[in-house]
């Protein structure tokens, strides 16, 4: 509805949004507006969101990247362990399911299958092991 009312007053909610977004302290709202009506040329401004200090702001770059069609598994893996259980279900929720991977403490990432021979190169690319 805001996006509707902006257009009649001849705002580019768009544009508006992208200003937001490109500051050191984004909202969250307009991270979503962004993802919603901006393109592919958008979505280069959303990665660097991913280590932003707010849980929320990551959770939602998460979710706008998924929106845009422009997740890469590896910019997402280390944010499955990330302290805060909001940026944790939407990367879940994002990084494929037959991903055998797991986390291991302290030790880094480590592939399921990796010493069978098992794992696929993409997965072990994002594992490190390439």
């Amino acid at each position: 509805m805001a996006r509707d009312v902006a257009r009649c007053l001849g705002t580019d909610a768009r544009e508006r949004y992208w200003r937001s977004v490109n500051t050191d302290e984004p909202a969250v709202g307009a991270i979503a507006g962004l993802a919603e009506t901006g393109s592919a040329a958008d979505a280069p401004l959303l990665p660097r969101l991913l280590g932003h200090e707010r849980p929320r702001v990551r959770a939602q770059a998460v979710q706008s990247l998924r929106l845009r069609g422009a997740v890469v598994a590896g910019e997402l893996v280390t944010l499955v362990r990330d302290p805060s259980p909001t940026v944790v279900r939407p990367v879940a929720g994002v990084l494929p399911p037959a991903l055998p991977w797991e986390c291991s403490g302290t030790a880094g990432w480590s592939c399921v299958g990796l010493a069978t021979g098992s794992c696929p190169a993409v997965v072990a690319l994002i594992c490190g092991r390439l």
